[in-house]
């Protein structure tokens, strides 16, 4: 419990210096390969409507199963038997020791993935922000003959709300970035509307502004 406790800080200390989703997950999923004896980890996050669950990051998989999960797509419906939507949907933590005690619980194409995947054993658990969940964090064991345990659970119930809050304020930053961009070049294509001399120079400025901006903000992501 320390152990996870202690992993739980530093992943959370290590996405919250983060301001791009992309950087908080592949940070995440880094600390967990290096940091957890897990064979294979991956994160999706929802679409924009919450009607598909799409992977964003893994590790430990084979170039096929890679791009396999690159180019999956696992569809958010109420009747869905996937551990993915199922966890998504739920609120809840999925572990399955032994795939081959659910396979018949579960559908075709969910058990199709298993196979492609290799997967043994599973755990996957939703990355919730405010009640509202927006992607799920999963691990699996393809080799490891070690069982997952309820420890394995509280560590990625205690991962997936780091996520979640860093992948909020990620986009609230990019969210009023965009909004302070739109605002200067509005203002920017009123001046020029103003004096045809000068056209086009305020919005050549405020594209130098915009790129500064962006170069100051990808240097403190590292």
């Amino acid at each position: 419990n320390y152990n996870n406790i202690m992993l739980v800080n530093e992943i959370g200390n290590a996405i919250s210096k983060q301001l791009e989703v992309d950087s908080i997950l592949s940070k995440t999923i880094q600390i967990i390969e290096n940091r957890v004896e897990y064979d294979r980890g991956m994160i999706l996050l929802a679409n924009e409507d919450k009607s598909k669950l799409i992977f964003r990051t893994g590790f430990g998989y084979n170039f096929d199963q890679y791009n396999f999960l690159k180019e999956a797509v696992f569809n958010i419906r109420p009747d869905s038997k996937g551990p993915f939507v199922r966890a998504f949907l739920d609120k809840k933590p999925i572990l399955v020791n032994d795939i081959e005690e659910i396979k018949d619980k579960l559908s075709a194409r969910s058990l199709k993935v298993a196979r492609i995947l290799e997967t043994k054993s599973f755990l996957c658990c939703p990355i919730i922000y405010e009640d509202e969940p927006i992607g799920v964090l999963a691990v699996d064991n393809k080799s490891t003959k070690t069982p997952f345990l309820q420890s394995d659970v509280n560590l990625l119930m205690g991962i997936a709300p780091a996520i979640a809050i860093s992948i909020h304020n990620a986009r609230l930053v990019e969210s009023k970035e965009n909004q302070f961009r739109s605002i200067i070049q509005t203002l920017a294509a009123t001046i020029d509307a103003r004096d045809f001399l000068t056209a086009g120079h305020s919005e050549r400025v405020t594209e130098y502004a915009v790129g500064i901006c962006e170069e100051l903000r990808l240097s403190r992501d590292y």
